[in-house]
């Protein structure tokens, strides 16, 4: 029943016998599972687990079959043992869902193979005793063939980069039968690895295999200019942001094609990409940014983030210019904390800084916790206005929203002496 019957969900114990559409928790269809009893992988799939689990044995037990199978004692208790083991495991090793299909989880599916190997072990055995087949002659040839076969199984698993490295192989091997969110979750257990081993090169390659899963997309681009934003200037930095920004082009070409969930709304998605094309502009690539940006602007006529990345690299403008591109990019709607402060810091150079301030304001109002900086960098705007009483709210307000850190000492510091007035920092 559980093959014929499509269970829907993706934990579901069962592979459907054919594709079949997977639906989330939510109720959302999240895309059609391709691997499926039936399916032309799945059928490869036991055939490499026989070969590799069993190897040479499947030969000689067809050897046995064709010799003399009737004349073995099939109710010897051994054969029954292993016979009912192997029976019992035979529909879970068929039929049973793992998370990148039966030739993907080897550490589960080849438990029922086990039984199978002991079995075919106990066959020769009571082969040799009816002198089907002479096991001194041919012992050494099997176990030869089965400690190379135990080399070539343990081969990518000596260590645990080897095993990074396979395992990166079978997710991009596997991705046309998986869906986007299995190879995403796959990428994402391989990420924590490399971070951990602190492989700075293969995490980011691994962010732009999740990236292009398109599942969670949006989240993985940011993951992808943190990363990029804290890295050393180098040929495969600038490749990186140019792959990034091309990648952003291509997704607003598709826009209406993917996901809110995956891809964020427009205007997460749009305020982002201002944020990556002013970070490639200050991390010193201002070709990308004039190679791929009339592309995005064609893309997304809508977007409004091309006035911010001018009037936050363009020393240039007038004032009057830059308020004016200021104004159309930055609104009261924006939500990334980070775009306002970059037009803070915008109107701080051309000497506006009420509206400066007011900038730092909302964006501390959006993110209270996560940048102390800003607070200092606000309280020193204060500071040199002679605002004495809201620079020390705002050295309050670090104190209580960002215990522990560096600057909440600091801002504790300051409003504990007061009559040293330090300039802040800006």
């Amino acid at each position: 029943m559980f093959l014929v019957i499509d269970t829907g969900n993706k934990a579901a114990p069962i592979l459907p016998l054919v594709p079949s559409m997977i639906i989330a928790d939510t109720g959302e269809a999240i895309g059609v599972q391709q691997y499926s009893v039936l399916s032309p992988a799945h059928l490869v799939d036991i055939a490499n687990v026989l070969l590799l689990n069993l190897g040479v044995l499947l030969f000689l037990l067809l050897a046995i079959a064709v010799r003399g199978w009737r004349s073995i004692d099939r109710s010897d208790p051994a054969l029954a043992v292993f016979g009912t083991a192997a029976v019992g495991g035979f529909p879970i090793w068929f039929a049973g869902q793992s998370y990148f299909g039966l030739g993907r989880d080897w550490d589960v599916m080849t438990a029922p193979v086990f039984a199978i190997a002991m079995l075919s072990v106990a066959l020769l055995v009571r082969a040799h005793e009816r002198k089907l087949i002479d096991l001194g002659r041919i012992a050494p040839f099997v176990i030869a063939i089965a400690l190379s076969g135990l080399f070539l199984w343990l081969r990518p698993n000596m260590n645990a980069a080897a095993s990074a490295a396979r395992f990166e192989d079978l997710i991009a091997q596997n991705a046309p039968e998986l869906l986007p969110r299995e190879s995403f979750v796959a990428y994402e257990h391989l990420r924590k690895y490399y971070q951990s081993t602190g492989e700075s090169e293969k995490t980011m390659r691994v962010l732009r295999s999740m990236a292009e899963t398109k599942h969670l997309a949006l989240e993985s681009y940011r993951r992808v200019f943190i990363a990029l934003a804290n890295a050393r200037h180098s040929e495969a930095r600038e490749r990186d942001f140019a792959w990034l920004l091309e990648h952003l082009v291509d997704d607003a070409r598709h826009f209406g094609q993917l996901r809110p969930k995956d891809i964020g709304d427009a205007r997460d998605f749009d305020e982002f990409a201002t944020r990556a094309f002013i970070g490639a502009a200050q991390a010193g690539y201002p070709e990308l940014v004039r190679r791929y940006q009339p592309q995005f602007e064609a893309a997304r006529p809508a977007w409004t983030g091309a006035g911010l990345v001018r009037a936050s690299g363009d020393a240039a403008l007038s004032a009057e210019e830059a308020v004016s591109l200021l104004r159309a990019s930055v609104t009261d709607s924006t939500r990334d904390a980070e775009l306002l402060i970059i037009a803070a810091g915008a109107y701080q150079q051309k000497g506006m800084d009420d509206e400066a301030i007011a900038h730092v304001e909302r964006a501390l109002a959006r993110q209270p916790v996560y940048y102390p900086k800003w607070y200092l960098a606000l309280a020193g705007m204060y500071h040199q206005k002679g605002r004495v009483a809201e620079e020390a709210d705002v050295l309050r307000r670090c104190v209580a929203n960002c215990p522990g850190t560096p600057e909440a000492e600091e801002a504790r510091r300051l409003l504990d002496t007061p009559a040293e007035a330090p300039a802040r920092a800006r």
